[in-house]
Protein backbone atom coordinates (compact mmCIF):
# COMPACT_ATOMS: atom_id res chain seq x y z
CA UNK A 1 0.00 0.00 0.00
CA UNK A 2 1.45 3.40 -0.96
CA UNK A 3 2.61 5.97 1.60
CA UNK A 4 -0.32 8.29 0.87
CA UNK A 5 -2.74 5.57 1.93
CA UNK A 6 -1.21 5.53 5.38
CA UNK A 7 -2.32 9.13 5.84
CA UNK A 8 -5.66 10.69 6.57
CA UNK A 9 -6.67 13.05 3.76
CA UNK A 10 -7.33 16.72 4.58
CA UNK A 11 -9.66 18.52 2.14
CA UNK A 12 -9.35 22.12 0.96
CA UNK A 13 -12.15 23.25 3.27
CA UNK A 14 -10.30 21.88 6.33
CA UNK A 15 -12.29 18.68 6.72
CA UNK A 16 -10.97 15.10 6.77
CA UNK A 17 -11.66 12.35 4.25
CA UNK A 18 -11.50 8.57 4.46
CA UNK A 19 -8.62 7.12 2.45
CA UNK A 20 -10.85 4.26 1.25
CA UNK A 21 -14.10 6.03 0.27
CA UNK A 22 -15.82 9.44 0.06
CA UNK A 23 -16.72 9.68 3.77
CA UNK A 24 -15.93 13.24 5.04
CA UNK A 25 -16.07 14.75 8.53
CA UNK A 26 -14.73 17.78 10.38
CA UNK A 27 -13.73 15.40 13.19
CA UNK A 28 -10.60 13.40 12.26
CA UNK A 29 -11.37 10.68 14.79
CA UNK A 30 -14.77 10.07 13.19
CA UNK A 31 -12.90 9.40 9.97
CA UNK A 32 -10.46 7.08 11.75
CA UNK A 33 -13.35 5.10 13.25
CA UNK A 34 -14.94 4.89 9.81
CA UNK A 35 -11.66 3.69 8.34
CA UNK A 36 -11.54 0.94 10.95
CA UNK A 37 -14.70 -0.55 9.43
CA UNK A 38 -12.91 -0.81 6.08
CA UNK A 39 -9.68 -2.18 7.51
CA UNK A 40 -11.39 -4.95 9.45
CA UNK A 41 -12.74 -6.25 6.15
CA UNK A 42 -9.73 -5.71 3.90
CA UNK A 43 -6.72 -6.36 6.16
CA UNK A 44 -3.91 -8.54 4.91
CA UNK A 45 -1.16 -10.19 6.87
CA UNK A 46 0.92 -7.61 8.82
CA UNK A 47 4.48 -7.11 7.65
CA UNK A 48 7.81 -5.45 8.47
CA UNK A 49 8.56 -2.24 6.56
CA UNK A 50 11.97 -0.58 7.09
CA UNK A 51 12.02 -1.91 10.66
CA UNK A 52 8.48 -0.70 11.34
CA UNK A 53 5.61 -3.06 12.05
CA UNK A 54 2.90 -2.35 9.48
CA UNK A 55 -0.61 -3.74 9.61
CA UNK A 56 -2.30 -5.46 6.71
CA UNK A 57 -3.83 -2.16 5.62
CA UNK A 58 -0.49 -0.34 5.58
CA UNK A 59 -0.89 1.55 8.87
CA UNK A 60 2.12 1.61 11.17
CA UNK A 61 1.69 -0.08 14.57
CA UNK A 62 3.55 2.02 17.12
CA UNK A 63 6.33 -0.03 18.76
CA UNK A 64 6.74 -0.83 22.45
CA UNK A 65 10.04 -1.43 24.27
CA UNK A 66 10.48 -3.98 27.04
CA UNK A 67 13.14 -1.91 28.80
CA UNK A 68 10.59 0.86 29.39
CA UNK A 69 8.57 -1.47 31.62
CA UNK A 70 11.26 -2.84 33.93
CA UNK A 71 10.61 -1.39 37.42
CA UNK A 72 13.49 0.72 38.67
CA UNK A 73 12.55 1.82 42.19
CA UNK A 74 10.18 -0.30 44.28
CA UNK A 75 9.79 0.03 48.08
CA UNK A 76 10.88 -2.81 50.32
CA UNK A 77 8.21 -5.48 50.71
CA UNK A 78 7.55 -7.84 53.65
CA UNK A 79 6.28 -11.18 52.37
CA UNK A 80 3.04 -12.36 54.02
CA UNK A 81 1.86 -15.62 52.42
CA UNK A 82 4.81 -17.10 50.45
CA UNK A 83 3.35 -15.12 47.54
CA UNK A 84 6.71 -14.49 45.86
CA UNK A 85 7.27 -18.23 45.42
CA UNK A 86 3.72 -18.54 44.07
CA UNK A 87 4.37 -15.81 41.49
CA UNK A 88 7.55 -17.56 40.41
CA UNK A 89 5.78 -20.88 39.81
CA UNK A 90 2.74 -19.27 38.19
CA UNK A 91 4.95 -17.26 35.81
CA UNK A 92 6.70 -20.43 34.68
CA UNK A 93 3.38 -22.22 34.17
CA UNK A 94 1.39 -19.14 33.04
CA UNK A 95 -1.36 -19.48 35.63
CA UNK A 96 -3.41 -16.28 36.13
CA UNK A 97 -3.83 -15.11 39.73
CA UNK A 98 -6.31 -12.73 41.34
CA UNK A 99 -5.35 -11.02 44.62
CA UNK A 100 -8.36 -10.06 46.73
CA UNK A 101 -8.34 -8.14 49.97
CA UNK A 102 -8.72 -4.82 51.77
CA UNK A 103 -7.04 -1.66 50.51
CA UNK A 104 -3.46 -0.96 51.50
CA UNK A 105 -2.39 -4.54 52.21
CA UNK A 106 0.36 -4.64 49.58
CA UNK A 107 -1.36 -6.52 46.77
CA UNK A 108 0.14 -4.39 44.00
CA UNK A 109 3.42 -3.83 45.82
CA UNK A 110 4.04 -7.56 46.17
CA UNK A 111 3.85 -8.05 42.40
CA UNK A 112 5.98 -4.98 41.62
CA UNK A 113 8.58 -6.10 44.19
CA UNK A 114 8.73 -9.56 42.60
CA UNK A 115 9.13 -8.02 39.13
CA UNK A 116 11.91 -5.68 40.31
CA UNK A 117 13.73 -8.47 42.13
CA UNK A 118 13.67 -10.67 39.01
CA UNK A 119 14.21 -7.87 36.47
CA UNK A 120 10.94 -8.68 34.72
CA UNK A 121 9.01 -6.02 32.74
CA UNK A 122 5.65 -5.21 34.33
CA UNK A 123 2.67 -3.65 32.57
CA UNK A 124 0.27 -2.11 35.08
CA UNK A 125 -3.21 -1.12 33.91
CA UNK A 126 -5.66 0.77 36.14
CA UNK A 127 -9.16 -0.52 35.50
CA UNK A 128 -12.19 1.73 35.97
CA UNK A 129 -15.83 1.92 34.99
CA UNK A 130 -14.68 4.26 32.20
CA UNK A 131 -12.29 1.73 30.67
CA UNK A 132 -13.15 1.16 27.01
CA UNK A 133 -12.28 -1.59 24.56
CA UNK A 134 -9.62 0.61 22.91
CA UNK A 135 -7.83 0.98 26.27
CA UNK A 136 -7.43 -2.79 26.44
CA UNK A 137 -7.04 -3.64 22.74
CA UNK A 138 -5.83 -0.53 20.92
CA UNK A 139 -6.88 2.45 18.83
CA UNK A 140 -6.12 4.48 15.72
CA UNK A 141 -4.45 7.82 16.49
CA UNK A 142 -3.23 10.78 14.47
CA UNK A 143 0.44 11.77 14.38
CA UNK A 144 0.41 14.92 12.32
CA UNK A 145 -1.61 13.86 9.29
CA UNK A 146 -0.57 10.22 9.52
CA UNK A 147 -2.76 7.51 10.99
CA UNK A 148 -0.97 5.17 13.42
CA UNK A 149 -2.20 2.32 15.59
CA UNK A 150 -1.52 2.44 19.34
CA UNK A 151 -1.64 -0.92 21.11
CA UNK A 152 -3.76 -1.33 24.24
CA UNK A 153 -2.65 -2.97 27.48
CA UNK A 154 -3.31 -6.58 26.44
CA UNK A 155 -1.33 -6.79 23.15
CA UNK A 156 1.35 -4.57 24.71
CA UNK A 157 1.88 -7.19 27.43
CA UNK A 158 2.23 -9.92 24.81
CA UNK A 159 4.70 -7.88 22.76
CA UNK A 160 6.80 -7.13 25.86
CA UNK A 161 6.82 -10.82 26.85
CA UNK A 162 7.94 -11.78 23.35
CA UNK A 163 10.77 -9.23 23.45
CA UNK A 164 12.04 -9.95 26.98
CA UNK A 165 11.07 -13.62 27.25
CA UNK A 166 9.04 -12.87 30.40
CA UNK A 167 6.56 -10.20 31.44
CA UNK A 168 3.86 -9.52 34.00
CA UNK A 169 0.50 -7.88 33.28
CA UNK A 170 -1.28 -6.41 36.32
CA UNK A 171 -4.95 -5.45 36.01
CA UNK A 172 -5.52 -3.11 38.96
CA UNK A 173 -9.00 -3.08 40.55
CA UNK A 174 -10.35 -5.73 38.19
CA UNK A 175 -13.89 -5.43 39.50
CA UNK A 176 -14.00 -1.77 38.51
CA UNK A 177 -14.46 -2.97 34.90
CA UNK A 178 -18.01 -3.09 33.60
CA UNK A 179 -19.33 -6.58 32.76
CA UNK A 180 -18.95 -5.78 29.03
CA UNK A 181 -15.26 -4.88 29.42
CA UNK A 182 -14.62 -7.95 31.55
CA UNK A 183 -15.62 -10.05 28.53
CA UNK A 184 -12.78 -8.49 26.50
CA UNK A 185 -10.24 -10.21 28.76
CA UNK A 186 -11.47 -13.75 28.17
CA UNK A 187 -9.50 -14.54 25.00
CA UNK A 188 -6.19 -13.78 26.75
CA UNK A 189 -7.01 -15.77 29.87
CA UNK A 190 -8.23 -19.07 28.45
CA UNK A 191 -6.59 -21.71 26.25
CA UNK A 192 -6.41 -19.28 23.30
CA UNK A 193 -3.90 -17.02 25.09
CA UNK A 194 -4.11 -14.44 22.33
CA UNK A 195 -5.58 -11.06 21.42
CA UNK A 196 -7.13 -10.63 17.99
CA UNK A 197 -7.46 -7.08 16.62
CA UNK A 198 -9.77 -7.08 13.59
CA UNK A 199 -9.11 -3.39 12.82
CA UNK A 200 -5.54 -4.19 11.80
CA UNK A 201 -5.97 -7.85 10.93
CA UNK A 202 -3.43 -9.05 13.50
CA UNK A 203 -3.43 -11.68 16.23
CA UNK A 204 -1.03 -11.17 19.12
CA UNK A 205 0.16 -14.37 20.77
CA UNK A 206 3.14 -15.53 22.77
CA UNK A 207 6.11 -16.98 20.94
CA UNK A 208 7.46 -20.39 21.94
CA UNK A 209 9.22 -20.07 25.27
CA UNK A 210 7.85 -16.62 26.15
CA UNK A 211 6.07 -16.39 29.52
CA UNK A 212 3.35 -13.95 30.60
CA UNK A 213 2.04 -13.88 34.16
CA UNK A 214 -1.40 -12.25 34.30
CA UNK A 215 -2.26 -10.83 37.72
CA UNK A 216 -5.28 -8.88 38.89
CA UNK A 217 -6.11 -7.11 42.12
CA UNK A 218 -9.44 -6.18 43.64
CA UNK A 219 -10.84 -4.76 46.86
CA UNK A 220 -13.92 -6.27 48.52
CA UNK A 221 -17.20 -5.86 46.63
CA UNK A 222 -18.49 -3.79 49.56
CA UNK A 223 -16.30 -0.90 48.35
CA UNK A 224 -18.01 1.67 46.15
CA UNK A 225 -17.60 1.92 42.37
CA UNK A 226 -17.19 -1.79 41.71
CA UNK A 227 -19.05 -4.51 39.82
CA UNK A 228 -19.50 -8.22 40.39
CA UNK A 229 -17.06 -10.32 38.40
CA UNK A 230 -18.53 -12.32 35.56
CA UNK A 231 -18.39 -16.00 36.47
CA UNK A 232 -16.64 -16.82 33.20
CA UNK A 233 -13.89 -14.32 34.03
CA UNK A 234 -13.65 -15.35 37.69
CA UNK A 235 -13.23 -18.99 36.70
CA UNK A 236 -10.15 -18.11 34.64
CA UNK A 237 -8.20 -16.97 37.73
CA UNK A 238 -6.76 -18.68 40.76
CA UNK A 239 -7.39 -16.55 43.87
CA UNK A 240 -5.22 -15.45 46.77
CA UNK A 241 -6.87 -13.59 49.65
CA UNK A 242 -4.60 -10.91 51.12
CA UNK A 243 -5.89 -9.88 54.55
CA UNK A 244 -4.41 -7.53 57.12
CA UNK A 245 -1.10 -9.01 58.24
CA UNK A 246 -0.50 -10.55 61.64
CA UNK A 247 0.84 -8.13 64.25
CA UNK A 248 4.51 -9.15 63.98
CA UNK A 249 4.43 -8.99 60.18
CA UNK A 250 2.79 -5.57 60.33
CA UNK A 251 5.42 -4.44 62.82
CA UNK A 252 8.10 -5.46 60.30
CA UNK A 253 6.35 -3.35 57.68
CA UNK A 254 6.14 -0.15 59.71
CA UNK A 255 9.61 -0.63 61.18
CA UNK A 256 10.93 0.09 57.68
CA UNK A 257 9.95 3.75 58.27
CA UNK A 258 12.37 4.01 61.19
CA UNK A 259 9.74 4.63 63.90
CA UNK A 260 10.75 3.70 67.45
CA UNK A 261 9.21 0.60 69.00
CA UNK A 262 6.79 2.44 71.27
CA UNK A 263 5.24 4.33 68.37
CA UNK A 264 5.03 1.10 66.40
CA UNK A 265 3.17 -0.58 69.27
CA UNK A 266 0.71 2.30 69.64
CA UNK A 267 0.05 2.44 65.91
CA UNK A 268 -0.61 -1.29 65.73
CA UNK A 269 -3.06 -1.06 68.63
CA UNK A 270 -4.88 1.86 66.98
CA UNK A 271 -5.06 0.06 63.62
CA UNK A 272 -6.51 -3.06 65.23
CA UNK A 273 -9.15 -0.99 67.03
CA UNK A 274 -10.25 0.76 63.81
CA UNK A 275 -10.57 -2.61 62.06
CA UNK A 276 -12.67 -3.93 64.94
CA UNK A 277 -14.74 -0.73 64.75
CA UNK A 278 -15.46 -1.29 61.06
CA UNK A 279 -16.42 -4.91 61.73
CA UNK A 280 -18.92 -3.73 64.37
CA UNK A 281 -20.30 -0.96 62.15
CA UNK A 282 -19.02 1.78 64.45
CA UNK A 283 -16.45 3.18 62.03
CA UNK A 284 -16.40 3.56 58.24
CA UNK A 285 -12.63 3.34 57.71
CA UNK A 286 -10.08 0.75 58.85
CA UNK A 287 -6.42 1.76 58.99
CA UNK A 288 -4.28 -0.35 56.68
CA UNK A 289 -0.53 -1.04 56.65
CA UNK A 290 -0.29 1.64 53.95
CA UNK A 291 -1.85 4.19 56.31
CA UNK A 292 0.64 3.28 59.04
CA UNK A 293 3.61 3.60 56.67
CA UNK A 294 2.26 6.97 55.52
CA UNK A 295 2.06 8.11 59.14
CA UNK A 296 5.72 7.17 59.58
CA UNK A 297 6.73 9.17 56.51
CA UNK A 298 4.67 12.22 57.52
CA UNK A 299 5.93 12.12 61.10
CA UNK A 300 9.55 11.97 59.92
CA UNK A 301 8.92 14.90 57.56
CA UNK A 302 7.09 17.15 60.04
CA UNK A 303 8.43 16.04 63.43
CA UNK A 304 5.01 16.85 64.92
CA UNK A 305 3.16 13.84 66.36
CA UNK A 306 -0.25 15.51 66.68
CA UNK A 307 -0.22 16.97 63.19
CA UNK A 308 0.93 13.65 61.70
CA UNK A 309 -1.92 11.84 63.47
CA UNK A 310 -4.48 14.33 62.20
CA UNK A 311 -3.20 14.28 58.61
CA UNK A 312 -2.97 10.50 58.30
CA UNK A 313 -5.57 9.17 60.77
CA UNK A 314 -8.18 11.58 62.16
CA UNK A 315 -8.92 13.27 58.85
CA UNK A 316 -9.83 9.91 57.32
CA UNK A 317 -13.13 10.31 59.18
CA UNK A 318 -15.68 12.93 58.10
CA UNK A 319 -18.50 11.95 60.44
CA UNK A 320 -18.35 14.02 63.66
CA UNK A 321 -19.06 11.08 65.96
CA UNK A 322 -16.47 8.91 64.26
CA UNK A 323 -13.86 11.65 64.63
CA UNK A 324 -14.63 11.93 68.34
CA UNK A 325 -14.36 8.16 68.73
CA UNK A 326 -11.00 8.00 66.94
CA UNK A 327 -9.59 11.01 68.81
CA UNK A 328 -10.59 9.41 72.12
CA UNK A 329 -8.83 6.17 71.18
CA UNK A 330 -5.69 8.02 70.08
CA UNK A 331 -5.60 9.95 73.34
CA UNK A 332 -5.96 6.74 75.35
CA UNK A 333 -3.35 4.80 73.37
CA UNK A 334 -0.74 7.54 72.78
CA UNK A 335 -1.26 9.39 76.08
CA UNK A 336 -1.61 12.80 74.40
CA UNK A 337 -4.29 15.49 74.28
CA UNK A 338 -5.84 16.06 70.83
CA UNK A 339 -9.06 17.92 71.60
CA UNK A 340 -7.27 21.28 71.65
CA UNK A 341 -5.68 20.51 68.28
CA UNK A 342 -9.10 19.63 66.83
CA UNK A 343 -10.60 22.87 68.17
CA UNK A 344 -7.81 24.92 66.57
CA UNK A 345 -8.47 23.22 63.25
CA UNK A 346 -12.17 24.07 63.48
CA UNK A 347 -11.34 27.71 64.28
CA UNK A 348 -9.08 27.90 61.23
CA UNK A 349 -11.86 26.52 59.02
CA UNK A 350 -14.28 29.18 60.30
CA UNK A 351 -11.75 31.95 59.65
CA UNK A 352 -11.36 30.77 56.04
Amino acid sequence: MSEVKKKIIKTEDGKFKCIFCDFVSSNPFSVIRHMAEHTSKTSKKPSENDGKVVSGNGIEILPVRAEDYIPKQVPQYVELHSELAIYDKFLENQIPILLRGPKGTGKTLSIAYFAAKKGIPIIQFDCSENTKRFDLIGRFILRGEEVKYLLGALPTAIEIANQAGRAILVLEELNALTPQMQKVLNQLLDWRRHVYIPEIGKTYELRNGAKLLICATMNPSTYGGVFELNEDLKSRFTELFVNYPKREKERQIISLTGLDESLQTWLLALAEETRAGVAKGELSYALSPRDLVMFGEVYKALGDLKQALFLTVVNRYEDTQERKTVIARIEAIFGIQLIDFEERQEEQKEEQ
